[in-house]
């Protein structure tokens, strides 16, 4: 079932109703904290979930757990929001994608998964109703996580796959916009990461592969930084070199003549490189 396309209060309706028993849930001896990263997600929730949250004040720090519902018949993808041993809001479908897998894998190791978050009472609350938002670790801690819990989602595989024009395409950008060739090379490769559904429309990459692409794009773009930052200081440390040979050719009483052949440059350039070298010792 596509459970994408639901609104932020029909979503927690229909995935509320599964009522979790504790055969469902195997909780971990021990906690693990997600980072706090200012990444805010606000968890969807309906007015019977909610009354939990009423008495707290808006603003009011929580410490909430992430439970999966492998079982829930709605959505099998589904990350309950519990607070004092009550399901108080799920996380919206998009982010359940990539978590449920990865808060899986951390049960499956013993450990239960827990979040800091705010109440929420006011202000922009799309369904009228008190719930915790969430602080989520930044973009680029999620997969931190996914390798504390030794659990692999398989991108690796599929990136591998996929031919190099793909592969730029989906770097330029970041899986989005992108043509029917390059969906449908995705697509066939869906079984490598096959924790993740499509939900059926033409061009719509699951959420968690997208982050994927992002954050390879975002690897990709570091490495080619680096790249440009080292030819550039060693274009900066070859001329720097060759000053310094300028200036003892020229000091061995070459003229610039045979400096500049001997340096492969032209004359100007070897009396430039001379005066450079002079005007820097100088300072």
């Amino acid at each position: 079932m596509d459970s994408y396309s639901y609104s932020f209060t029909e979503y927690a309706d229909k995935v509320s109703v599964y009522n979790r028993s504790d055969a469902d849930y195997v909780r971990g001896e021990n906690p693990y904290i997600l980072e706090r990263g200012q990444l805010w997600h606000r968890a969807q929730t309906t007015s019977a979930l909610s009354t939990a949250l009423r008495s707290c004040p808006d603003g009011h720090s929580v410490l909430v757990e992430l439970v999966p519902e492998p079982e829930n018949p709605f959505d099998p993808t589904v990350v309950a929001v519990d607070f004092r041993d009550s399901t108080v809001g799920y996380l919206g479908p998009t982010f359940a994608a990539y978590w449920h897998p990865v808060i899986l894998a951390l049960n499956a190791t013993g450990r239960h998964a827990l979040a800091y978050g705010v109440i929420g009472n006011e202000g922009d609350t799309p369904s009228g109703l008190p719930s915790v938002i969430l602080d989520l670790p930044q973009w680029e801690g999620w997969d931190s996580v996914a390798a504390d819990a030794d659990y692999d989602n398989g991108f690796d595989a599929l990136w591998a796959n996929l031919s190099e024009i793909s592969r730029a395409v989906l770097l330029e950008t970041y899986g989005s916009n992108i043509s029917a060739e390059v969906y449908d090379e995705l697509r066939s490769n869906a079984h490598l990461m096959p924790n993740y559904r499509w939900n059926g429309d033409r061009h719509a990459v699951p959420f968690p592969i997208v982050h994927a692409i992002r954050q390879e794009a975002n690897r990709e773009k570091v490495i080619r930084r680096k790249q440009r930052e080292q030819a550039k200081q060693d274009k900066l440390d070859e001329r720097i070199a060759r000053r310094q040979r300028a200036y003892e050719l020229r000091t061995a009483g070459m003229t610039f003549t045979a400096i500049a052949k001997e340096l492969g440059v032209s004359n100007p350039t070897a009396s430039t490189l001379y005066r450079e070298y002079v005007a820097e010792a100088e300072k």
